[in-house]
């Protein structure tokens, strides 16, 4: 069973996105768990903080790395997953997928490579993204689905989510359905 994580400021809009389709029938059937972890339980303040300004004096927001860093061990926790041998990438168990517009861009090749882990969290960034030391300390892979502009992460994390759940045997109604993919022949 693939066990797939997001931490995310919004946890209400990727449960409601989980609730429908393959995700929900892949869940039903077994094949899939979701957990959600929002970075604001982590806050250090009764505001629930959790961005700060760049310390470059960049404009914008970044999310900073503690309370990033206190979700994701969160879900690791829970799955009972350890932290990422991150040298070790022939026997992969966990991946931490941060979602980043800078990142490489996702392809069909690397939902087939997250498909074979056990465990999968997707960290959603949000203003002007994610302090990097959360992103040095944790990440595996780091992906954009495309050259423009996102209010946040969950939108990508959601569809990176869907390309691996179909892949996994038993989530569609028939295995040839993958066969018969517009990707699978390099196109």
């Amino acid at each position: 069973m693939l066990e797939v994580g997001f931490v995310t400021l919004f946890p209400e809009m990727i449960r409601g996105a989980l609730d429908h389709s393959i995700l929900r029938r892949a869940r039903e059937a077994g094949l899939v768990t979701f957990e959600t972890s929002d970075p604001r339980e982590f806050s250090a303040d009764k505001h629930r903080t959790v961005d700060a300004r760049p310390f470059g004096g960049d404009s914008g927001m970044l999310l900073m790395a503690e309370p990033v860093a206190r979700a994701i061990e969160t879900l690791l926790s829970l799955t009972r997953a350890d932290l990422p041998d991150k040298t070790d990438q022939a026997n992969p168990t966990t991946a931490i997928v941060f979602t980043d517009p800078t990142g490489e861009p996702f392809t069909q090749s690397h939902a087939k490579e997250l498909s074979r882990n056990a465990n999968i969290i997707f960290v959603c960034g949000h203003y002007e993204g994610i302090d990097d030391r959360a992103r040095q300390a944790f990440a595996t892979h780091v992906f954009s689905i495309g050259d423009f502009v996102l209010t946040n992460g969950e939108l990508p994390a959601l569809v990176m989510a869907d390309a691996v759940v179909r892949l996994l045997p038993g989530a569609l109604g028939s295995a040839e359905s993958l066969d018969q993919d517009s990707h699978e022949d390099g196109l």
